[in-house]
């Protein structure tokens, strides 16, 4: 098994102080870990080097995908490891890391992920078949897409089993504010992708997207919570489509 030296952990920071910490602990296997601040303005920046990370100071500018290939450029080693500051790598998913670099082959791994939503792991819907490439080759690939961005790695991909835990939203108003703020890029974006849409889209796709969620992928299974879930991917469809219609939608 290598050693901690070949993995390189990456963690983007706006104002984390609250949960960073127990991200950063969980990431001591790796020999360096590299910080993305987006000039937090509490004590993000000071637990970050009180875990010994390498703070990097950078505006986000609405660029998720930027930001994490400015990390890939800082980077030292051959393998990195993306995490968000509300992620945990638990002690399976570390070993199961380790072992995964020393493959002479395979450049990416996508890595499951299980939300803890209000307090209680959700294991249905589309919060509960979530795979991300998070692990990969420095030098094989390159983030895309401002909001929703994903790791386009060129050569073979596996996924890992176990899961990394992502402690999302610890109250219902600081999920309502996420989705807010992620919806506004995700218009954005979409715009950028389809050009104009319907108002039909507006009205349908959020209804059709709870169906999906709650109904045929499960997430009544995960109770209120599950509800809650749905309903909450749904507004943020609505959000979306809606915003890309008031703002950028000439027609209408």
């Amino acid at each position: 098994m290598r050693s901690p030296m070949d993995i390189s952990a990456v963690v983007l920071t706006k104002n984390e102080s609250s949960v960073l910490g127990r991200c950063l602990k969980k990431l001591q296997f790796c020999s360096e870990i590299l910080v993305i601040d987006d000039y937090s303005t509490d004590t993000t920046r000071l637990v970050a080097r009180t875990f010994g990370a390498t703070v990097y100071k950078r505006h986000l500018g609405n660029n998720f995908a930027a930001q994490r290939n400015f990390a890939l450029t800082k980077a030292k080693n051959a393998w990195v490891l993306f995490v968000d500051a509300d992620e945990i790598v638990n002690t399976n998913l570390r070993k199961e890391i380790q072992y995964a670099v020393t493959s002479d082959t395979i450049v990416g791994y996508y890595i499951p992920r299980k939300d803890v939503f209000l307090g209680k792991q959700l294991n249905h819907g589309e919060f509960g078949k979530t795979q991300l490439l998070r692990l990969g080759k420095r030098q094989e690939g390159k983030w895309v897409r401002p909001v929703h961005e994903k790791w386009e790695i060129m050569g073979p991909t596996l996924s890992l089993k176990e899961p990394l835990f992502h402690y999302s939203h610890d109250s219902l108003s600081q999920f309502i504010t996420q989705t807010s703020f992620h919806a506004e890029l995700h218009a954005k974006q979409r715009h950028h992708e389809v050009g104009d849409i319907s108002l039909l889209r507006v009205l349908l796709y959020p209804a059709g997207k709870f169906l999906f969620n709650f109904l045929y992928l499960r997430g009544f299974q995960d109770g209120t919570r599950g509800f809650v879930a749905a309903v909450m991917m749904s507004f943020h469809s609505f959000l979306a489509w809606s915003t890309v219609i008031l703002h950028y939608d000439k027609k209408h």
